[in-house]
């Protein structure tokens, strides 16, 4: 028996919290998933709709139709019985009983509640709330993520508006039956509004056994930029030893920031990078700089400094100039920079061959187009403490035919990660 309702029923919203309570990582390489098989947990369910993110963004317009084998109760509490199955856009909730209350707005599913939207599919015992009051709690969860790779379970969820809480949670992005790794947590409180979550108790296991634990931790669900810690880089080279960086992202205004990256090398010693980025409606740069004092490699002080600017002139064009400065001698490779959300779409820097000093510049011979950026090349994500920026386009946002690059000294500049 199928049922259309005008009501404005939401679908298990909570599901849209688990996702945002996990760890959200920019699509910058391929990733190799070869210590884990790859392949859903939960498969799709066969009455969903297909994923679909434009349905996503308007699924608070849609009507929810509900159908089921057999229908009972009055008009204010209708029941639905056998193979019920409720859809509004790309949402979908399936149960085996459903009772629903349009008064009061309290609703109760039963048996074999399965849900699954754009992002999240999820298998549950039970679920039960208000929709009036936006309150629900649901009891021991499996969910499988569709728009990136994880998968885990819960004992009880339970939200109240923007605000939820997850009970003996776990992650991982391997099957059930062979966790090479698995995040666990005794508690997530995720709160919406505020676009933070805090997970205590947590502990990382390799296997069988737990290498971290981390009493509490507080981490953003949104990609709006904060303050904070960023993903550090450890590697292990023979020239420079055991590297380990640690970036301090630093949300100093809408239209600049500052990152500082602590940095220690065994072979070489401690190191400081720091990078500055601005903004202004004419144009925009990036003021980069590293100190090495008493490099053990090379027995003496090492830094490098480098400046980008683009500014937009008056007439029709753009002007960009660039310079740099390395101390002599092969510089410790940079870590690879960790996305963040940036002031607004920045151009690509220069690459060529360091050079003790060197610049470029660059003006227009012919009018211009209006610049627009690539939308590869702008694409943000969020990491732990802050989200970052991901230049996704090696293409600058003014078409190059418009402007004539002269080397002013030296060679070209020096790459800020070379």
């Amino acid at each position: 028996m199928r049922r259309p309702l005008r009501t404005s029923l939401r679908l298990l919203p909570l599901a849209l919290g688990i996702a945002l309570a996990l760890p959200a990582m920019a699509d910058e390489k391929p990733l190799n998933w070869g210590l884990c098989p790859v392949g859903d947990v939960l498969p799709p369910f066969s009455e969903a709709p297909p994923p679909d993110p434009a349905a996503a963004q308007t699924r608070n317009e849609q009507p929810t139709d509900i159908e089921g084998d057999e229908l009972s109760g009055t008009e204010t509490t209708p029941k639905y019985q056998g193979n019920v199955a409720l859809v509004r856009g790309d949402q979908f909730l399936g149960t085996d009983q459903l009772s629903f209350d349009t008064e009061t707005g309290r609703y109760v599913a039963e048996g074999n509640v399965r849900y699954q939207d754009s992002g999240i599919r999820i298998v549950a015992d039970r679920a039960e709330g208000n929709q009036d009051e936006d309150s629900h709690v649901i009891t021991n969860i499996r969910y499988q993520l569709v728009d990136r790779r994880g998968n885990g379970g819960a004992d009880s969820i339970a939200m109240r508006g923007p605000v939820g809480q997850m009970y003996h949670s776990t992650y991982s992005t391997c099957d059930p039956d062979q966790r090479a790794w698995e995040l666990r947590a005794q508690r997530i409180d995720v709160d919406n509004d505020e676009g933070f979550g805090v997970a205590r108790n947590a502990v990382l296991r390799m296997g069988r056994f737990p290498v971290l634990y981390v009493p509490w931790i507080k981490f953003p669900v949104d990609d709006r930029r904060r303050t904070g810690l960023l993903y550090p880089s450890v590697s292990n080279s023979g020239r420079d030893g055991f590297d380990y960086s640690q970036p301090i992202y630093l949300n100093l205004a809408p239209n600049y920031d500052a990152t500082l990256s602590p940095r220690i090398m065994t072979k070489r010693g401690l190191m400081l990078d720091a990078e500055f980025r601005y903004l202004y409606e004419g144009g925009r740069g990036i003021l980069e700089g590293g100190f090495l004092p008493d490099d053990d490699l090379r027995d003496r002080d090492r830094g490098r400094f480098r400046f980008t600017g683009r500014r937009a002139p008056t007439s029709p064009g753009s002007a960009t100039t660039a310079s740099s400065r390395t101390s002599p001698a092969a510089w410790p490779a940079s870590p690879r920079p960790t996305c963040r959300a940036p002031p607004a779409c920045s151009a690509p820097p220069s690459t060529g061959t360091p050079a003790p000093w060197s610049s470029t510049s660059s003006a227009p011979t012919t009018p211009c187009a209006t610049p627009t950026c690539p939308s590869a090349a702008c694409r943000a994500s969020t990491a732990p403490g802050s989200s970052r920026w991901a230049a996704g386009s090696t293409r600058a946002c003014t078409p190059r035919r418009c402007t004539s690059r002269t080397r002013t000294r030296g060679s070209a500049a020096a790459s800020a990660w070379t």
